[in-house]
């Protein structure tokens, strides 16, 4: 649940990402909509009853991708005798996450998709927190990016089937909706940094676990980390910890990918990630 909003600049990066697909192989359209929810062609129900404004986005245009959270709240056991208290719990974060106005979207345990702020709005779910595709840099995803929880906690390393249907149904329809490639649909954990430090992983949800291919994305845990690639933040034993094998390979192909750009400029690493992070000091960011 990250800090406040950052704002959002751009620049040509010198490091490229892998380029990003803009295939979309599902057409998704809305059926029906109302005020208790909206329906569509996939199967997705959206409920409405919660949604809430914030404040716009500053920049024009369709989000440019999906950061995926764990609310890290909670956990009742999940089974049929504590149908009460797994409702009471999810209510509770619903009406918790509305009243900070924290994410876009919510999937409680059963499945049920539960859309807060809304889409055109920002939402204070990214904190300080970088990613990049190939037509540029992204520096506080808040204001570019949607932000999908599912009520869960990363150490329990699991969500249910139906919160799995359901985020995938959803990521589809936002996908269509909003023309987004797959490698900008990424975690909190990958995205998420510490800027007076130039530590990645200020927040570590979903660490090295997020289902992908579950959600009908590539693996991204295969994208190196912009945040080191093209600002020079690095990681330390508390964020491997954390991350798994998964997410330490994004790190790996950032440190492998800094190597070969600064050998190429004829500087040492750590050189070249010092001019990287006089860039990113360049950036006009407002306090978290």
């Amino acid at each position: 649940m990250g800090p406040a909003t950052a704002k959002l600049d751009s620049l040509h990066p010198r490091t490229a990402l892998p380029s990003a697909s803009n295939s979309f192989t599902e057409k998704v359209w809305l059926v029906d909509a109302s005020a208790a929810a909206d329906l569509f062609s996939n199967g997705l129900r959206v409920e409405n009853r919660y949604r809430v404004s914030n404040p716009e986005r500053r920049l024009d245009g369709r989000p440019a991708g999906i950061v995926f959270h764990t609310t890290e709240s909670h956990q009742a056991p999940f089974d049929e005798e504590r149908n009460r208290q797994l409702t009471r719990i999810g209510t509770n974060l619903i009406a918790y996450v509305r009243r900070n106005k924290m994410y876009h979207f919510v999937i409680d345990r059963f499945g049920r998709v539960y859309r807060v702020v809304e889409e055109g709005d920002a939402a204070n779910h990214a904190g300080w927190s970088i990613w990049a595709d190939p037509r540029r840099s992204y520096v506080g995803l808040n204001q570019t990016f949607l932000g999908v929880a599912f009520e869960a906690e990363t150490a329990a390393d699991a969500v249910t089937s139906a919160q799995l249907q359901a985020g995938r149904t959803l990521t589809a329809m936002l996908r269509s909706k909003h023309k987004i490639p797959a490698a900008n649909c990424v975690t909190h954990g990958q995205v998420s940094v510490n800027p007076h430090n130039f530590r990645v992983g200020h927040h570590t949800d979903w660490g090295g676990a997020f289902p992908f291919t579950e959600v009908g994305l590539p693996d991204n845990y295969r994208l190196p980390l912009p945040s080191m690639t093209h600002f020079g933040f690095r990681s330390d034993a508390s964020f491997a910890q954390a991350a798994g094998p998964r997410l330490l390979k994004s790190v790996e192909l950032a440190e492998e990918q800094l190597a070969a750009v600064a050998a190429s400029r004829g500087l040492t690493v750590e050189g070249y990630r010092a001019e990287l992070r006089r860039r990113f000091h360049g950036f006009k960011a407002a306090e978290p």
